[in-house]
């Protein structure tokens, strides 16, 4: 998997500066290779938290927690 321009993908698919993205955390899951980023868009008490996946293919897309009891 190629993730070359990680910082403007991301700031891109969020819609912000790439001085805005800060990747917290990240896990893979081994058995199909996908990648999860947990991300803040912003800085500071304003900034938003962001779940993202990566695909074995490289598509980087949210992952929505709507309906998620708790998480």
């Amino acid at each position: 998997m190629f993730l070359g321009n990680l910082d403007t993908r991301l700031a891109s698919l969020l819609g912000c500066s790439r001085e805005d993205i800060a990747i917290r955390d990240m896990a893979v899951r081994q058995s199909t290779g996908e990648v999860y980023l947990s991300v803040m868009r912003g800085r500071g008490f304003d900034a938003i938290p962001v779940l993202l996946k990566i695909a074995a293919d490289g598509l980087v897309v949210d992952v929505p927690l709507k309906g998620i009891p708790f998480a």
